[in-house]
């Protein structure tokens, strides 16, 4: 069995700015959407964004996946993310556990992909994902980002 989408129980951002709460506005028909965080232009590479799942009690089948998707009203540039996780389970302290990176991935927008629907898939195979843990993940922009405008972001974690 399949399962997901699994939404953030927590999203939080470090203090430099460079992400944010926000509202998304699209640029034809000004409708909104509200992102869990929004990611400003030219974001900082030492930016760090948290976010917080929790495992279901019983495990779909499948293979586990980090789904990023953003959306943003540009025509030309690159939004990379590298993602690291780790399960923590009760009397642990996420705070010290070890994260395990998945490995860095882009999106890229070119000519007529303004506010268009953009997905980042990672598996998340560097750790275990285990039934009713915590699985706390650090999302940290790349060198290498060149998108020059705001992008709104959402997560997800499934099973494939």
């Amino acid at each position: 069995m399949t399962g997901g989408p699994f939404t953030p129980i927590s999203v939080a951002f470090d203090t430099n700015g460079s992400a944010y709460p926000g509202v998304h506005v699209g640029a034809s028909n000004s409708r909104r959407f509200q992102p869990m965080f929004k990611v400003g232009g030219g974001l900082q590479t030492a930016t760090d964004i948290w976010l917080m799942f929790q495992f279901p009690k019983s495990l779909p089948s499948g293979q586990a996946k980090l789904d990023l998707h953003a959306m943003a009203n540009a025509t030309v540039g690159s939004a990379i993310f590298v993602p690291s996780w780790a399960s923590v389970g009760e009397a642990e302290n996420p705070d010290t556990a070890t994260l395990n990176s998945e490995g860095t991935q882009a999106i890229d927008w070119n000519t007529n992909d303004e506010d268009d629907i953009k997905t980042l898939e990672f598996n998340l195979d560097a750790d275990t994902p285990v039934a009713g843990e915590f699985c706390m993940v650090q999302l940290q922009g790349q060198t290498g980002w060149t998108l020059a405008v705001a992008s709104s972001w959402w997560a997800s974690i499934v099973f494939e």
